[in-house]
């Protein structure tokens, strides 16, 4: 007979009766948003301009994030409303598989983003090497 147990979609019941947070995009956080998406979003297109001109390249750049992003939006939209809770893809894990997956997949995630974060500055000092000319050694010292 299969297991009736109910699972707690909600990570703590203790903040049940508090107000939601504001969904207001203030000033700061507005020009935070701009300036990732202005310098996040730019790397590589120079081989890409090379590669297929600027018709192809313009083409991509409108018809990509459809053809990837939506179908990711879809299941996003039926997971978030199946299991309603602000854990997001934690919680969908947590429920769909058993709990040795949701630790596991805690600890890639934490793993993943302590690669990608340790990325973002070698980045930086190595653009600022190409700009200010400045000598592999103290590139190395400044990573």
């Amino acid at each position: 007979m299969a297991s009736t147990a109910r699972r707690d979609y909600f990570v703590c019941d203790a903040f049940e009766d508090r107000q939601p947070p504001k969904s207001q995009l203030g000033v700061r956080q507005l020009l935070g948003v701009l300036f990732v998406g202005t310098v996040g979003g730019a790397y590589g297109m120079e081989g890409c301009l090379k590669a297929a001109g600027p018709l192809g390249t313009l083409a991509s750049i409108s018809l990509l994030p459809w053809l990837w992003g939506f179908p990711a939006a879809l299941a996003v939209a039926e997971l978030a409303t199946a299991v309603p809770s602000n854990a997001g893809p934690i919680m969908w894990i947590n429920v769909a598989l058993p709990r040795w997956m949701t630790m596991l997949s805690v600890q890639w995630t934490v793993l993943l983003d302590l690669i990608d974060n340790s990325l973002y500055p070698n980045l930086f000092v190595e653009y600022l090497g190409r700009v200010a000319n400045i000598d592999p050694t103290s590139q190395f010292l400044l990573q």
